[in-house]
Protein backbone atom coordinates (compact mmCIF):
# COMPACT_ATOMS: atom_id res chain seq x y z
CA UNK A 1 0.00 0.00 0.00
CA UNK A 2 1.27 3.35 -1.12
CA UNK A 3 2.35 6.25 1.63
CA UNK A 4 -0.57 8.41 0.00
CA UNK A 5 -3.21 5.72 0.45
CA UNK A 6 -1.57 5.31 4.07
CA UNK A 7 -2.43 8.96 4.56
CA UNK A 8 -6.42 8.74 3.40
CA UNK A 9 -7.32 6.21 5.61
CA UNK A 10 -7.91 8.12 8.86
CA UNK A 11 -10.03 11.22 6.38
CA UNK A 12 -11.95 7.98 4.76
CA UNK A 13 -12.69 6.69 8.76
CA UNK A 14 -13.67 10.18 9.65
CA UNK A 15 -15.98 10.72 6.51
CA UNK A 16 -17.69 7.26 7.35
CA UNK A 17 -17.61 7.64 11.54
CA UNK A 18 -19.15 11.37 11.05
CA UNK A 19 -21.90 11.22 8.47
CA UNK A 20 -24.99 9.31 7.67
CA UNK A 21 -25.40 7.96 11.06
CA UNK A 22 -27.24 9.54 13.83
CA UNK A 23 -27.61 8.19 17.66
CA UNK A 24 -30.44 7.98 19.20
CA UNK A 25 -30.49 10.08 22.28
CA UNK A 26 -31.29 9.02 25.93
CA UNK A 27 -34.53 10.78 27.08
CA UNK A 28 -35.99 12.09 30.39
CA UNK A 29 -39.38 12.94 30.31
CA UNK A 30 -41.34 14.91 32.82
CA UNK A 31 -45.16 14.31 33.24
CA UNK A 32 -47.34 15.13 30.41
CA UNK A 33 -50.69 15.90 31.68
CA UNK A 34 -49.99 18.16 34.42
CA UNK A 35 -53.13 19.65 35.90
CA UNK A 36 -56.11 17.23 35.17
CA UNK A 37 -59.76 16.40 36.23
CA UNK A 38 -59.21 13.58 38.48
CA UNK A 39 -62.95 13.15 38.64
CA UNK A 40 -66.40 14.24 37.79
CA UNK A 41 -69.60 13.02 38.61
CA UNK A 42 -73.45 13.98 39.42
CA UNK A 43 -74.83 13.35 42.10
CA UNK A 44 -77.61 12.08 41.89
CA UNK A 45 -76.73 10.73 37.91
CA UNK A 46 -80.83 9.99 37.95
CA UNK A 47 -83.19 12.38 38.85
CA UNK A 48 -87.13 12.94 38.36
CA UNK A 49 -87.95 15.94 36.06
CA UNK A 50 -88.30 19.60 37.90
CA UNK A 51 -85.23 17.85 40.36
CA UNK A 52 -81.77 19.50 40.97
CA UNK A 53 -78.08 17.72 40.31
CA UNK A 54 -75.00 18.78 41.70
CA UNK A 55 -71.83 18.50 39.28
CA UNK A 56 -68.95 18.22 41.31
CA UNK A 57 -65.17 17.97 39.23
CA UNK A 58 -61.76 17.55 40.99
CA UNK A 59 -58.76 19.50 39.62
CA UNK A 60 -55.30 18.07 40.86
CA UNK A 61 -51.65 19.16 40.07
CA UNK A 62 -50.01 16.20 39.31
CA UNK A 63 -46.45 18.03 38.47
CA UNK A 64 -43.51 19.19 39.85
CA UNK A 65 -44.62 22.71 40.57
CA UNK A 66 -47.32 24.90 42.08
CA UNK A 67 -49.62 26.18 39.26
CA UNK A 68 -49.33 29.11 37.73
CA UNK A 69 -45.73 29.23 37.66
CA UNK A 70 -43.44 31.97 38.49
CA UNK A 71 -42.59 34.05 35.76
CA UNK A 72 -45.35 33.24 33.52
CA UNK A 73 -47.40 36.10 31.35
CA UNK A 74 -49.66 37.66 34.52
CA UNK A 75 -52.11 38.26 31.10
CA UNK A 76 -52.62 34.29 31.16
CA UNK A 77 -51.92 33.22 34.86
CA UNK A 78 -54.84 31.64 35.91
CA UNK A 79 -56.72 27.96 35.83
CA UNK A 80 -60.05 28.58 34.63
CA UNK A 81 -62.53 25.38 34.89
CA UNK A 82 -65.88 25.79 32.82
CA UNK A 83 -68.61 24.37 32.91
CA UNK A 84 -69.44 24.75 29.23
CA UNK A 85 -72.14 22.38 28.45
CA UNK A 86 -75.13 21.18 30.83
CA UNK A 87 -77.60 20.87 27.93
CA UNK A 88 -78.94 24.40 28.21
CA UNK A 89 -82.59 24.39 27.95
CA UNK A 90 -82.86 21.16 29.76
CA UNK A 91 -81.23 22.63 32.52
CA UNK A 92 -80.54 25.66 34.54
CA UNK A 93 -77.34 27.01 36.62
CA UNK A 94 -79.01 26.41 40.14
CA UNK A 95 -78.92 30.03 42.49
CA UNK A 96 -76.24 29.72 44.68
CA UNK A 97 -74.55 26.15 44.62
CA UNK A 98 -71.66 27.13 42.60
CA UNK A 99 -68.49 26.57 44.80
CA UNK A 100 -64.96 27.78 43.98
CA UNK A 101 -61.77 27.97 45.61
CA UNK A 102 -63.34 26.23 48.62
CA UNK A 103 -66.12 29.14 48.83
CA UNK A 104 -69.76 29.20 47.79
CA UNK A 105 -70.29 32.02 44.63
CA UNK A 106 -74.23 33.13 44.15
CA UNK A 107 -74.81 32.64 40.34
CA UNK A 108 -78.57 33.87 40.13
CA UNK A 109 -78.80 31.98 37.14
CA UNK A 110 -76.26 33.74 35.14
CA UNK A 111 -74.18 31.72 32.92
CA UNK A 112 -70.89 34.19 33.39
CA UNK A 113 -70.99 31.71 37.37
CA UNK A 114 -70.57 28.72 34.99
CA UNK A 115 -66.64 29.87 35.24
CA UNK A 116 -64.41 28.96 38.04
CA UNK A 117 -60.93 30.50 38.44
CA UNK A 118 -58.77 28.65 40.56
CA UNK A 119 -56.26 30.93 42.45
CA UNK A 120 -53.01 27.85 42.98
CA UNK A 121 -52.97 24.58 42.62
CA UNK A 122 -50.06 23.19 44.82
CA UNK A 123 -47.66 20.22 43.91
CA UNK A 124 -50.16 17.10 44.44
CA UNK A 125 -52.67 19.62 45.56
CA UNK A 126 -56.50 19.00 44.66
CA UNK A 127 -59.38 21.54 44.88
CA UNK A 128 -63.04 20.37 44.45
CA UNK A 129 -65.70 22.52 41.97
CA UNK A 130 -69.11 22.29 42.33
CA UNK A 131 -72.51 23.62 40.23
CA UNK A 132 -75.99 22.91 40.69
CA UNK A 133 -77.81 21.95 37.69
CA UNK A 134 -82.21 22.42 37.97
CA UNK A 135 -84.25 20.37 35.21
CA UNK A 136 -86.51 23.02 34.12
CA UNK A 137 -88.97 23.09 32.50
CA UNK A 138 -90.33 19.61 33.29
CA UNK A 139 -89.29 16.78 30.86
CA UNK A 140 -92.14 15.12 28.96
CA UNK A 141 -89.92 12.05 28.16
CA UNK A 142 -86.81 10.28 29.25
CA UNK A 143 -84.25 12.32 28.35
CA UNK A 144 -79.74 12.28 28.63
CA UNK A 145 -77.18 15.28 28.75
CA UNK A 146 -73.22 14.65 28.86
CA UNK A 147 -72.28 17.40 31.33
CA UNK A 148 -69.00 18.79 30.54
CA UNK A 149 -66.60 20.89 32.14
CA UNK A 150 -63.11 22.13 31.03
CA UNK A 151 -59.53 23.09 32.49
CA UNK A 152 -57.56 25.84 30.94
CA UNK A 153 -53.85 26.50 32.52
CA UNK A 154 -50.73 28.14 31.47
CA UNK A 155 -47.50 26.35 31.60
CA UNK A 156 -43.78 26.66 30.60
CA UNK A 157 -41.95 23.71 29.58
CA UNK A 158 -38.20 23.61 29.32
CA UNK A 159 -36.12 21.08 27.08
CA UNK A 160 -32.26 20.52 27.41
CA UNK A 161 -30.03 19.34 25.36
CA UNK A 162 -25.84 18.34 25.67
CA UNK A 163 -23.77 18.93 22.29
CA UNK A 164 -20.86 17.24 22.09
CA UNK A 165 -17.68 18.87 20.36
CA UNK A 166 -14.54 17.09 19.56
CA UNK A 167 -11.39 18.61 17.90
CA UNK A 168 -10.60 17.04 14.99
CA UNK A 169 -7.09 16.39 15.32
CA UNK A 170 -7.96 14.40 18.70
CA UNK A 171 -10.91 12.56 16.70
CA UNK A 172 -8.40 11.95 14.11
CA UNK A 173 -6.41 10.14 16.74
CA UNK A 174 -8.98 8.60 18.65
CA UNK A 175 -9.74 6.81 15.10
CA UNK A 176 -5.88 6.10 14.61
CA UNK A 177 -6.02 3.88 18.20
CA UNK A 178 -8.81 2.75 17.97
CA UNK A 179 -10.65 4.65 20.87
CA UNK A 180 -13.14 6.46 18.64
CA UNK A 181 -17.11 6.20 19.61
CA UNK A 182 -20.30 7.94 19.18
CA UNK A 183 -21.88 9.89 21.61
CA UNK A 184 -25.60 9.57 22.82
CA UNK A 185 -26.93 12.61 24.13
CA UNK A 186 -29.02 12.34 27.56
CA UNK A 187 -32.25 15.06 26.41
CA UNK A 188 -34.07 16.48 29.38
CA UNK A 189 -37.74 17.12 28.49
CA UNK A 190 -38.95 19.14 31.48
CA UNK A 191 -42.90 18.89 33.09
CA UNK A 192 -45.79 19.71 30.82
CA UNK A 193 -47.81 18.55 27.98
CA UNK A 194 -46.37 20.30 25.11
CA UNK A 195 -42.62 19.36 25.03
CA UNK A 196 -39.64 20.89 23.14
CA UNK A 197 -36.39 19.92 22.88
CA UNK A 198 -32.76 20.68 20.09
CA UNK A 199 -31.14 17.96 18.34
CA UNK A 200 -28.28 17.98 16.37
CA UNK A 201 -27.97 16.88 12.82
CA UNK A 202 -25.77 14.03 12.46
CA UNK A 203 -23.53 11.92 14.80
CA UNK A 204 -22.50 13.57 17.95
CA UNK A 205 -19.87 14.18 19.03
CA UNK A 206 -19.51 17.34 16.06
CA UNK A 207 -15.83 17.76 14.68
CA UNK A 208 -14.60 21.07 15.22
CA UNK A 209 -11.55 22.77 13.76
CA UNK A 210 -10.27 25.56 15.41
CA UNK A 211 -7.83 26.87 12.78
CA UNK A 212 -10.18 26.54 9.82
CA UNK A 213 -10.27 29.60 7.69
CA UNK A 214 -14.23 28.65 7.44
CA UNK A 215 -16.94 28.18 9.80
CA UNK A 216 -17.62 25.39 11.56
CA UNK A 217 -20.88 24.59 11.25
CA UNK A 218 -23.67 22.63 12.84
CA UNK A 219 -27.38 22.13 11.86
CA UNK A 220 -30.19 22.17 14.83
CA UNK A 221 -33.74 20.79 15.12
CA UNK A 222 -35.89 22.21 17.44
CA UNK A 223 -38.52 20.08 18.00
CA UNK A 224 -42.37 20.87 19.11
CA UNK A 225 -44.82 18.06 20.57
CA UNK A 226 -48.27 18.04 22.19
CA UNK A 227 -47.53 14.81 24.21
CA UNK A 228 -51.07 15.48 26.40
CA UNK A 229 -54.69 13.91 26.20
CA UNK A 230 -55.60 17.48 25.35
CA UNK A 231 -55.29 20.34 23.03
CA UNK A 232 -52.97 23.49 22.64
CA UNK A 233 -55.24 26.43 22.83
CA UNK A 234 -55.50 27.64 19.06
CA UNK A 235 -52.38 25.65 18.70
CA UNK A 236 -49.96 28.45 19.49
CA UNK A 237 -46.81 27.77 21.57
CA UNK A 238 -44.49 30.72 22.08
CA UNK A 239 -41.01 30.43 22.16
CA UNK A 240 -39.71 32.65 25.73
CA UNK A 241 -35.97 31.73 25.61
CA UNK A 242 -33.38 29.72 24.06
CA UNK A 243 -29.56 29.75 25.00
CA UNK A 244 -27.06 28.10 22.86
CA UNK A 245 -24.21 27.95 25.30
CA UNK A 246 -21.11 26.25 26.83
CA UNK A 247 -21.94 24.48 30.34
CA UNK A 248 -20.42 27.77 32.63
CA UNK A 249 -23.24 29.92 30.44
CA UNK A 250 -20.76 32.14 28.74
CA UNK A 251 -22.40 33.90 25.64
CA UNK A 252 -19.06 34.11 24.20
CA UNK A 253 -18.76 30.52 23.89
CA UNK A 254 -22.01 29.86 21.88
CA UNK A 255 -23.71 27.92 18.89
CA UNK A 256 -25.06 31.15 16.25
CA UNK A 257 -27.94 30.79 14.91
CA UNK A 258 -27.00 31.99 10.97
CA UNK A 259 -29.35 34.63 9.97
CA UNK A 260 -28.08 34.74 6.20
CA UNK A 261 -30.19 32.23 3.97
CA UNK A 262 -31.98 31.49 7.17
CA UNK A 263 -35.93 31.29 7.35
CA UNK A 264 -37.46 33.81 9.44
CA UNK A 265 -38.30 31.61 12.52
CA UNK A 266 -34.33 31.01 12.45
CA UNK A 267 -33.76 34.76 12.10
CA UNK A 268 -35.52 35.14 15.43
CA UNK A 269 -34.14 32.54 17.28
CA UNK A 270 -30.69 33.59 17.07
CA UNK A 271 -32.23 36.85 17.86
CA UNK A 272 -33.69 35.26 21.13
CA UNK A 273 -30.60 33.51 21.99
CA UNK A 274 -28.50 37.05 22.62
CA UNK A 275 -31.23 38.67 24.95
CA UNK A 276 -32.27 38.10 28.33
CA UNK A 277 -35.66 35.75 29.03
CA UNK A 278 -39.02 37.25 27.85
CA UNK A 279 -42.47 37.20 30.13
CA UNK A 280 -44.55 38.35 27.69
CA UNK A 281 -46.06 36.75 25.05
CA UNK A 282 -46.25 39.79 22.61
CA UNK A 283 -42.20 39.46 23.07
CA UNK A 284 -41.61 35.87 22.59
CA UNK A 285 -41.66 34.18 19.11
CA UNK A 286 -44.85 32.46 18.27
CA UNK A 287 -44.98 29.40 16.50
CA UNK A 288 -48.57 27.54 14.94
CA UNK A 289 -48.67 23.62 15.82
CA UNK A 290 -49.70 21.22 12.84
CA UNK A 291 -51.50 18.12 13.71
CA UNK A 292 -50.21 19.16 17.74
CA UNK A 293 -46.54 18.99 16.34
CA UNK A 294 -43.66 21.53 14.54
CA UNK A 295 -39.89 20.74 13.57
CA UNK A 296 -38.04 24.17 12.69
CA UNK A 297 -34.53 23.19 11.30
CA UNK A 298 -31.80 26.00 11.43
CA UNK A 299 -28.23 26.28 10.17
CA UNK A 300 -25.66 27.61 12.42
CA UNK A 301 -21.80 28.01 13.24
CA UNK A 302 -19.74 27.12 16.51
CA UNK A 303 -18.24 30.78 17.39
CA UNK A 304 -14.29 30.59 17.46
CA UNK A 305 -14.07 31.27 21.33
CA UNK A 306 -16.36 27.61 21.62
CA UNK A 307 -14.31 26.28 19.20
CA UNK A 308 -11.36 26.99 20.67
CA UNK A 309 -10.11 23.28 23.11
CA UNK A 310 -7.52 21.00 22.89
CA UNK A 311 -9.83 18.09 22.66
CA UNK A 312 -13.26 17.83 23.44
CA UNK A 313 -16.10 19.53 25.14
CA UNK A 314 -19.71 20.02 25.88
CA UNK A 315 -22.28 22.87 25.03
CA UNK A 316 -26.20 22.73 25.93
CA UNK A 317 -28.64 23.73 23.67
CA UNK A 318 -31.53 25.18 26.11
CA UNK A 319 -35.25 26.31 24.85
CA UNK A 320 -38.05 27.46 27.52
CA UNK A 321 -41.74 27.55 26.05
CA UNK A 322 -44.89 28.51 26.88
CA UNK A 323 -48.67 27.79 26.33
CA UNK A 324 -52.19 27.17 27.59
CA UNK A 325 -53.81 24.12 27.71
CA UNK A 326 -57.02 22.41 27.84
CA UNK A 327 -58.58 19.30 28.28
CA UNK A 328 -62.30 17.90 29.18
CA UNK A 329 -63.67 15.80 31.10
CA UNK A 330 -68.18 14.82 31.12
CA UNK A 331 -70.54 13.20 32.65
CA UNK A 332 -74.17 11.78 31.99
CA UNK A 333 -77.46 12.53 33.98
CA UNK A 334 -80.81 11.00 33.03
CA UNK A 335 -83.74 12.85 33.47
CA UNK A 336 -86.76 10.64 34.19
CA UNK A 337 -90.06 12.26 33.27
CA UNK A 338 -92.71 12.05 36.01
CA UNK A 339 -95.37 9.65 35.68
CA UNK A 340 -98.85 10.94 35.58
Amino acid sequence: MTTRALFLLPVIAIIVLTSGCTFFPNVTTGASDVIIIQSMSAIPSTIMAGQSTKITAVIKNQGSEHVPQSGMDADTNVITVHLYDYCQGLFSLSDNDMVCNGEKVQSNGSSKFDICKLNTLSINEMKQVEWGLKQTPNAQVKSTCDVKVSITYPYETIGLTPIYLINSKELQNQIADGTYAGKTPDVTKGDGPVKAWFEVVGTQPVSVDPGSSTENSITLELHIENTGTGNVENNKVWISDIKLAASDGSTNDQIIIKNEGATAICKSLGELNNQPKKDKRKDMIEVVLVQGEKTIICPATISDSLANFPKETTTHAEVTIQYTYEDTKETKVTVEPLVA
